[in-house]
């Protein structure tokens, strides 16, 4: 037998060994490219979650300042300048003006100079935000008087003359102030910050304490970067995200010197996994020629295995190098939760005192307090109340992906009567009727899976039809790939055009005193169905009720995880009018 090397078998050998050198290359640069993106996403997200907070924070404080009969008293007939200016001083409001509902300024405070009267009456964009039903608008920086500025704060009154708005200044000292708070928490890496800009580039609010309340922001080169896109570069190796406040020009911008932000990608750990192969490419290359040698010469075989040896420990250690970037995204996802879990404290920790707070001023001067005083008092408790509930359900979506438990096959039929015995109050209440079908054994996340059932039952008997008692249908089916559960009912239904917005994290078709909650039901149920590698959807029609399904796989992978899919939160022009739902 021959000792030479068929040439032929040797060049197949190394277009192989090329092709998998190659694959490994690519592999290895999409997965920094993956962890540099991974990166922008949560420096992204970051300004998007303290944009979403900022929102609900307005939302909550024009719900909790409403007086629709006092205010519709006040501001309902003919108003002069002496009531504007004592409730101007009542409100600390560095100016007060009434709108009426073409957008003439019909009564103002004495500080209203004609500048600012004019402005105010040529339908600027916060006004006009809420002529068009919204529940407040926020303003630029506005000059007042004599070098005073205001940022203007916009609500809605109702009035027997039809819709009517109130425009109020606030200092923006004490708005910073009240921001800054939570901004402090939204950097991620050392040295980041975090603003609220309006569209000149001047603070709104900032975590900085050296920033200048009302003045443009001292960063050099921020203002023009945000005003040219939604994340990017500035300034000396600088980058930011920025997304936006709803009804205002506001935006909420963080930013982080790259050299912090991408300091688990950049450096060694950037370099090491392609040091380790190039010594794999090399290896290969020696082992190729001893592989042509050994067929030349079989005395050197066993030359040949000690340098294969070699390639496979560069090889384990590049497996280890992997594991330690998987234990580094690990610890990204840890830190992740720990902002969250830290805003949710920090948030609610003043709103249990002002609970407690007005709690114990009920108890001991109760007596002291007139209807109105108490009147005051509960309703700012039930403002910190929603508010409470909306930073719970908030930080309870954050983690559909980080609070896991493994997909274990599970009882369905045995699942939905937990849930039914969770809900029996609620049912009861509302003189419901719930039927269950025969429903399959899928593979899921248990406490996962008993959330999502919980909220589409829960939604049904909300979104009930007045004189109707509610009726609640569930059902389920198998497929060759999927299992598919149907949960139906008799309620106002919805817009079909509407089928796809009632599942985005805070989207409403009703009014807060129609049907109470915070928006962010529906939005949980669909990230739980993409964690387990299925969809959701909706079929309704106003007055005939609605269907949801649920079509979940019934085989995954070993390790019973997938990844966890983004929540469907999108800004829109479109003004909804229809039935449900949060």
């Amino acid at each position: 037998m021959s000792t030479k090397t068929p040439g032929w078998l040797f060049y197949v050998v190394v277009a192989l060994m090329v092709l998998v050198l190659g694959a490994f290359a690519v592999l290895l640069a999409k997965s920094q490219s993956d962890a540099r993106d991974d990166i922008d996403q949560n420096f992204s997200d970051r300004a998007a979650i303290a944009a979403a907070l900022t929102e609900s924070l307005f939302a909550a404080t024009s719900s909790a300042g409403s007086q629709p009969d006092e205010n519709a008293k006040i501001y309902g007939g003919q108003v002069t300048q002496a009531t504007m200016d004592r409730q101007a001083k009542a409100g600390n409001s560095s100016f007060l003006a009434l709108i009426g509902s073409d957008g003439e300024v019909l009564a103002s405070s004495s500080t209203v100079g004609p500048a600012l009267e004019s402005e105010l009456g040529s339908k600027p964009p916060w006004i006009t935000a809420v002529l068009d039903r919204e529940p407040y608008g926020l303003s630029d920086v506005l000059d007042v008087s004599d070098g005073e500025k205001a940022i203007g704060l916009a609500a809605p009154v109702g009035t027997t003359s039809g819709l009517r708005v109130l425009a109020s200044g606030i200092d923006p000292g004490l708005l910073t102030a009240f921001l800054g708070g939570y901004l402090a928490e939204v950097p991620s890496v050392d040295d980041g910050s975090a603003y609220i800009l309006d569209e000149n580039g001047n603070v709104i609010g900032a975590g900085d304490p050296g920033s200048m309340a009302g003045e443009p922001v001292g960063v050099p080169g921020l203002a023009e970067a945000v005003a040219g896109g939604e994340q990017g570069e500035f300034g000396d190796n600088e980058r930011f995200a920025a997304a936006p406040v709803a009804n205002s020009s506001w935006q909420v911008v963080t930013t982080a010197p790259e050299s912090s932000l991408y300091a688990t990608v950049n450096g060694a750990d950037r370099w090491v996994p392609w040091v380790i192969f190039v010594s794999l490419a090399l290896a290969a290359v020696a082992m190729l020629a001893l592989v042509r040698r050994s067929f030349v010469d079989r005395g050197r075989l066993e030359q040949s295995n000690s340098e294969l040896a070699a390639a496979q420990t560069k090889l384990r250690d590049s497996n280890e190098a992997l594991e330690r970037r998987a234990e580094q995204l690990s610890r990204s996802n840890a830190e992740l939760d720990q902002f969250a879990s830290i805003a949710s404290h920090d948030l609610q920790e003043p709103l249990r005192k002002v609970q407690t707070f007005s709690s114990q001023v009920l108890s001991a001067e109760g007596d002291n307090l007139s209807e109105k005083g108490k009147d005051y008092l509960e309703r700012a408790n039930a403002s910190a109340a929603r508010m409470r509930v909306l930073i719970e359900d908030l930080l309870l979506f954050s983690r559909v992906g980080t609070q896991t438990q493994p997909f274990v096959p599970t009882d369905m039929n045995e699942l939905t009567r937990e849930v039914l015995v969770d809900l029996e109050t609620v049912i009861a209440e509302a003189g419901a009727t719930v039927e269950v079908g025969d429903l399959p054994t899928i593979p899921v996340d248990p406490r996962q899976a008993s959330q999502l059932l919980q909220n589409l039952i829960a939604n049904a008997l909300k979104f009930r039809r007045e004189g109707v008692d509610p009726a609640v249908r569930i059902e389920g089916s198998t497929g060759p790939r999927f299992a598919e559960i149907t949960v139906a009912d008799n309620g106002i239904g919805f817009d079909p055009e509407y089928a796809d917005r009632i599942f985005r994290v805070f989207e409403r078709l009703h009014e807060r005193s129609a049907y109470p909650g915070t928006g962010i039901g529906l939005a949980l149920c669909r990230k739980v169905a993409e964690r387990h590698g299925g969809t959701i959807g909706a079929i309704g029609r106003p007055g005939e009720g609605a269907t949801f399904v649920v079509r979940l796989p019934l085989d995954h992978p070993e390790d019973g995880r997938y990844g966890t899919a983004g929540p469907a939160v999108q800004s829109t022009n479109d003004e909804p009018t229809g039935e449900e739902i949060e």
